[in-house]
């Protein structure tokens, strides 16, 4: 929050400058902003700070829109080629070598200071392909969401017969979206017909939560590695009512937003509330106050 802080003040023309001024003054062991999604909040901020609304998406400041998660995409993996006693593992269970279990869930600010998720999604079933990346549709039911933000968590496991014991290889990767840095694609088939327009989120692995320490080694991902998700845009209307526009960043609004940090420290928990088609509101999670900086844990 310092650093966004600076950048607001014109302390430092870019998010880079007060973000290294910021680990030289504080030092120690693990100095600076290290957690994926700060870092890209401060940028965003320097974004918006810089142009406003314009090739946005929509005004991070204004009113929300509602969208839904529709797929989520992510690869390659380490798991390239199964070694023998995972392929062995498929052959016995008939599931075949590159079938991976995968558990989407998506949490509002409120449930993750609360350290729940939101909602969680069915467990899918899917199998890599030759590239090892993995594309899930979500089923259908999820809910509308009108946050303008929000945390994305992906689990990701190889399937076992009993007699292999535990999973061998697991992995948790946990993204934050902003609804107005979402950016425009086309529909598959280029057509638009009815259904709603698409929204994609599209980090490299430097910027996903559970793989951004492993930079140097690549243990766990390629350095190649990408997450995306898409989402559909059912807001070509503002559901709610044109609040107060605001033309400049509010001090209020940035102190807000650091005071919640200060008094949150959370991790994810895999226990998830389950509902049938929600729908997510802001005055339901943490209130409508305009907020650009974030996230707030890890």
């Amino acid at each position: 929050m310092i650093s966004a802080l600076l950048v607001y003040a014109g302390a430092f023309p870019s998010a880079f400058e007060a973000l290294v001024w910021y680990e030289m003054m504080r030092g120690g062991k693990r100095s600076g902003v290290t957690i994926p999604d700060q870092i890209r909040w401060v940028a965003m901020l320097e974004r918006w700070l810089r142009h406003k609304e314009e090739g946005l998406n929509s005004n991070p400041m204004g009113p929300c829109r509602p969208h839904r998660l529709r797929s989520v995409r992510l690869g390659p993996l380490n798991w390239s080629k199964v070694d023998t006693l995972s392929d062995l593992a498929g052959q016995c269970t008939g599931s075949g070598g590159n079938l991976v279990t995968i558990r989407i869930g998506m949490a509002c600010r409120e449930d993750v200071t609360r350290q729940r998720l939101t909602y969680e999604y069915p467990t899918l079933q899917v199998e890599l392909d030759e590239d090892c990346i993995i594309e899930a549709d979500v089923p259908a039911g999820g809910p509308t969401w009108e946050e303008m933000d929000g945390l994305l968590v992906v689990m990701i496991a190889r399937p076992h017969p009993a007699w292999l014991g535990k999973d061998t290889k697991r992995k948790k990767l946990r993204v934050w979206w902003h609804h107005s840095f979402l950016h425009r694609v086309a529909p598959n088939g280029g057509g638009t017909g009815s259904s709603p327009p698409l929204l994609k989120v599209d980090v490299p692995k430097a910027w996903v939560s559970g793989l951004h320490k492993d930079l140097d080694k690549h243990r766990k991902a390629p350095e190649n590695f990408k997450f995306s998700a898409t989402f559909e845009d059912l807001g070509s209307e503002v559901v709610k009512e044109e609040s107060e526009r605001l033309s400049t960043t509010s001090v209020t609004a940035i102190a807000t937003a650091s005071a919640l940090v200060r008094s949150s420290r959370t991790t994810e928990s895999s226990v998830s509330r389950k509902q049938e088609a929600p729908v997510v509101y802001s005055n339901a999670c943490g209130g409508c106050v305009p907020r650009l900086v974030g996230p707030l844990h890890n």
